[in-house]
């Protein structure tokens, strides 16, 4: 039935360019036409992970008892909770990326944000 969400994987890519200083990595540029790419294999969005999600990433303004999102935490989650494979692509190489706690604290912030942003697009929201 068509309102279910399955275990099929959909892929999405984003490309990007890395910012280098006397060739050290100081940031990511995401861009259409970047020399790198990340391939991201991910899982459709499914009410019960989402809201866990949300609620673990909210906490209460001890000033005003309003509910705010920790926006990094809440991409983090993200990541962890519903893509499945990640790939870097740079020029010939191809390498896989371990998606765990420790590999996406490693990420760069731009980059996480980009994954993040695409899949929610992609899951309508």
């Amino acid at each position: 039935m068509g309102i279910f969400i399955n275990s099929s994987l959909f892929e999405f890519e984003i490309n990007f360019d890395e910012l280098l200083i006397e060739d050290v990595l100081v940031g990511i540029k995401i861009s259409n036409q970047g020399k790198s790419k990340l391939i991201c294999k991910a899982k459709g969005r499914d009410f019960d992970t989402m809201s866990k999600i949300l609620e673990d990433s909210t906490v209460l303004n001890s000033v005003n008892g309003n509910a705010m999102l920790r926006v990094s935490n809440f991409y983090k989650l993200i990541i962890k909770n519903f893509i499945k494979e990640m790939y870097l692509i740079t020029d010939d190489n191809k390498e896989e990326i371990i998606i765990n706690s420790d590999n996406i604290n490693s990420i760069h912030y731009n980059l996480v944000k980009a994954i993040s942003k695409k899949w929610m697009a992609l899951t309508g929201g």
